[in-house]
């Protein structure tokens, strides 16, 4: 297949969105990486040409969706994980709007930058971008919605789709008595921070934080443990 570009210079009317609670566990420099890549994209397209909108709550992303249809946006770049991502995407393909799309990784996992070799570095990330490379994105939809990398299906998510409020705050309390290091990997193993809660094997979260696979096993065990004994005290 030819690769076709874009001439992303001309693009008039380019907003990035960002979504400050994606992946804020993790990334505590995220907020520099994100205005850094605004600076690049200023400077690409004019500084009249470019704005930044935050998402602080997923019920905006509708009307941002609708403000971007009516101001007939170039080019959208969204800076957040792979939650934010779909449900933009979504959103916009609901109203059959397809603008010129990039990502910036800002989540936890970032599926859909990893599939089009997207940096979490501004200038790398400007560099490729900025060649204007057209990737084209097949959507899928399971039960009305759409999905651009994975679906759950099966027990998992039968699971997952069971679990109440009360057991959530009942696990949450549970968490906040745990050492930081201790969230953190309950957070990256079962995607409890994530907007689309993908979790990571424990190899990743061992790559990830730099410690070996037996270890972060070894502390999987132990924190289970800790919260079976919080959360029976909690209830």
């Amino acid at each position: 297949m030819p690769v076709e570009y874009v001439d992303v210079k001309k693009f008039k009317k380019v907003v990035l969105l960002y979504n400050r609670n994606s992946g804020k566990q993790l990334f505590a420099s995220m907020m520099a990486k994100v205005n850094e890549t605004y600076k690049l994209v200023k400077e690409l397209v004019g500084p009249k040409n470019a704005e930044m909108r935050d998402i602080r709550f997923f019920d905006q992303i509708p009307q941002i969706a609708a403000e971007i249809v009516e101001e007939k946006v170039d080019w959208v770049i969204i800076a957040g994980g792979d939650g934010t991502i779909r449900a933009m995407i979504e959103q916009l393909a609901n109203r059959k709007y397809v603008p010129y799309i990039s990502v910036f990784p800002a989540g936890t996992v970032n599926l859909v930058a990893k599939e089009l070799l997207l940096k979490a570095d501004p200038h790398k990330w400007f560099k490729r971008v900025s060649k204007g490379i057209e990737v084209p994105v097949y959507l899928g939809r399971a039960n009305g919605n759409v999905f651009l990398t994975v679906a759950g299906i099966g027990f998992d998510s039968l699971v997952v789709d069971k679990v109440t409020e009360k057991e959530k705050k009942l696990l949450n309390k549970a968490i906040s008595r745990l050492t930081e290091r201790e969230r953190q990997i309950v957070d990256l193993r079962f995607g409890l921070s994530s907007e689309d809660g993908t979790e990571l094997t424990q190899k990743e979260v061992a790559d990830m934080l730099g410690i070996s696979q037996s270890y972060i096993s070894r502390l999987e065990k132990k924190i289970i443990k800790r919260l079976k004994k919080e959360i029976v005290r909690y209830e």
